[in-house]
């Protein structure tokens, strides 16, 4: 079940910001020194790799609205899963995972947006979906979606 959908990139609209700033504490101000804080935090830690270009950063600071050290310890917590999981997800693509997300309606991203504005991603692994995944399918799909974000 394939319908015509395309990814609105445009810059956020005011009422957005408004919202992100209201709720996440998302300012330049603050974004630009929770990105310093934690490229410190991370520049610190020889245990813990990730890129540190500022998109890559503000997917982990965002969800801690801004607080560095929050984002530190939520990519900490992310490595170590990673290691102690490394059997499941090693060589693990999206591309890989594509058929049984995609063709099977296990994920979907609703057409258009909710009421204030949001992006909606729905994933039904309840019902037939049990069919066409599998424990090693879903286990990972946090780590495969926070890559394609």
């Amino acid at each position: 079940m394939s319908g015509e959908f395309t990814l609105d990139t445009s810059p956020p609209s005011a009422a957005t910001l408004a919202v992100a700033e209201q709720e996440l504490r998302e300012t330049p101000e603050v974004v630009s020194q929770a990105l310093q804080e934690l490229r410190e935090l991370l520049k610190n830690d020889d245990t813990i790799y990730f890129k540190d270009d500022d998109q890559t950063l503000i997917m982990y600071l965002r969800p801690c609205k801004f607080y560095a050290k929050s984002a530190y310890e939520l990519m900490k917590r992310i490595s170590e899963f990673k290691e102690k999981h490394k059997d499941i997800l090693e060589n693990l693509l999206p591309e890989d995972e594509k058929v049984a997300f995609t063709e099977h309606n296990v994920v979907n991203v609703l057409k258009n947006r909710d009421h204030k504005g949001r992006r909606v991603l729905l994933v039904n692994v309840g019902g037939n979906s049990y069919r066409f995944l599998c424990f090693f399918h879903i286990n990972p799909f946090q780590i495969v979606f926070d890559h394609i974000i």
